[in-house]
């Protein structure tokens, strides 16, 4: 059994870890608006660059290599996928962002209110979310306020500055 990548597999493993590159090139792209969009242009130049090195890599190539290399390239485009999910559409993110851009504590229907930009009404959701960012110590309750944590405040700067590198928001 050899446990060395053929060429094949070591390209989409290259391929995958670059994914981020791919997607950071995309925010360039006008014509790409949405973090959907950019997510599928960017899934599909991965695979184009895979499909490239299949039909320009010199050498035989064993159907096990060209089925294992997509396959590992499919696993690196999910991976990727749920952490571009929960930059772009993340709500428990979303919610704990608005509580941070308020810059003050806020009783839980203006944190609702923030989050939806001043309309609509999602408390039963935001109370359970709410309970899963007290749960994580990412926000702390006094009475009827909600207030950021150490942790949440680091959270949601980590997250703001890549969704901004990312152009997600």
């Amino acid at each position: 059994m050899v446990l060395v990548p053929s060429a094949l597999q070591a390209s989409a493993l290259l391929i995958g870890v670059i994914l981020p590159l791919i997607l950071l090139a995309c925010v360039h792209v006008r014509i790409i608006r949405s973090a959907g969009a950019r997510f599928r242009a960017a899934s599909l130049m991965a695979v184009g660059l895979y499909a490239g090195v299949f039909l320009f890599l010199p050498g035989s190539r064993e159907v096990a290599d060209i089925v294992s290399g997509a396959l590992l390239l499919a696993t690196a485009i999910l991976f990727w996928y749920v952490i571009w999910s929960l930059l772009a559409w993340g709500f428990t993110l979303t919610l704990l962002t608005a509580l941070i851009t308020a810059e003050r504590p806020l009783t839980q229907d203006q944190w609702v209110t923030a989050y939806m930009g001043g309309a609509g009404d999602l408390s039963s959701f935001a109370e359970n979310r709410l309970r899963l960012l007290r749960v994580a110590g990412m926000v702390s309750m006094d009475a009827d306020e909600v207030t950021a944590t150490q942790l949440g405040i680091g959270l949601a700067s980590c997250v703001r500055v890549v969704q901004f590198i990312l152009g997600v928001r």
